[in-house]
Order: structure tokens, then sequence, then C-alpha cells
């Protein structure tokens, strides 16, 4: 079985150029996959995977999306 290698909300936002809250409604709308790490706290703490922004930025889009 592979290894996860998750990314908070605001390295995804810098690394493909998005805002935070764009990602957020992404999932709030089940676009985007996300794992809340937060471990029983009031506020959730969203992580999401290099390869699900990714994902999620070809089925937005008509292009393909560099990897950095």
């Amino acid at each position: 079985m592979s290894k996860l290698t998750l990314i908070s909300l605001s390295t995804a936002a810098k690394q493909y150029g998005l805002s935070k809250r764009r990602l957020l409604y992404a999932i709030e709308a089940g676009k985007l996959k996300a794992y809340n790490l937060s471990q029983g706290a009031m506020r959730p703490r969203w992580y999401v995977t290099d390869d699900d922004v990714v994902k999620f930025l070809e089925d937005q889009s008509t292009f393909v999306v560099k990897r950095h």
C-alpha cells in the first residue's frame, strides 16, 4: 500500500495559484477529495493530495495542469 502525502489547503492554494476559499468550496461541493485531520476539534483542518488537486483542476477546465 502506498503512503499518501498530504498538504495543507494553504500550501495547495499557493502551489496552484488558487484561493483557499475556492478549495474549501470544492471540498464542500464534493468536487475535491480532502482529509480532515482536526482530531475532534471544532474547526476542520483540511488536507489534500497533489494528485487530487490536479484532478480537480483538470475536471474544472480544458487544460492540463503542469506539475512542479
